[in-house]
């Protein structure tokens, strides 16, 4: 009993701030009738100097040019479900207790909880603080129970083979700086027993 309460005393739980999530729903759906808009213009060819066919450069450059586009509107459509997700439900984004992490709704692993033997450090970049990173001391074992798309674009990071988990500002209510104090102040056992490092 004592243990179930000192756990909910040191919990932190933070939710999602609603005027972020709108802006940030209203921004996706831009971005999608964009690329949208895209897509039917190389299909249709307006972008290709000579008539299409398969075997010219041209349509060859056009058919990756929409490749490109297919993916990054799965990803933005992938980020407009989830954050509309976030705003219908009740439920904290992200909650930190004596047993680890938790993420709701994080695209595209869905509902992620991460023990702290999972966890090698957490970190922010200033000076914006856009995103509390959280860097998996196994990220390839870690992810193998998930479905190869979603491991695919979550890995789909050109310029960071080692990509790690990342909470963007706009879904939390408490500035990223904050939690990471919070959480060196509260979880100072946990992040000395597992060897976790915590960067500001």
């Amino acid at each position: 009993m004592e243990n179930m309460q000192a756990s909910a005393r040191q919990s932190i739980v933070v939710y999602s701030p609603r005027n972020r999530l709108i802006i940030s729903i209203f921004v996706c759906i831009l971005v999608i009738i964009g690329l949208l808009y895209f897509i039917r213009a190389l299909s249709s060819g307006v972008f290709s100097e000579d008539t299409f066919s398969l075997a010219s450069v041209s349509a060859i450059v056009s058919l990756i040019e929409i490749l490109l586009v297919l993916v990054g509107l799965l990803l933005f459509v992938g980020a407009l479900i989830f954050n509309m997700r976030r705003l219908i439900s009740r439920e904290a984004a992200l909650t930190i207790d004596t047993q680890g992490i938790a993420i709701r709704d994080y695209f595209p692993l869905g509902s992620v909880r991460l023990s702290w033997t999972d966890i090698a450090a957490l970190y922010c970049h200033r000076p914006a603080y856009s995103y509390l990173y959280i860097r998996l001391k196994k990220r390839d074992e870690f992810l193998r129970k998930y479905h190869p798309v979603q491991r695919f674009i979550f890995c789909f990071n050109p310029t960071n083979p080692d990509t790690p988990i990342t909470v963007p500002k706009a879904v939390l209510a408490i500035a990223v700086p904050e939690i990471l104090v919070l959480i060196r102040d509260r979880f100072g056992y946990e992040l000395h027993r597992y060897g976790i490092l915590v960067q500001m």
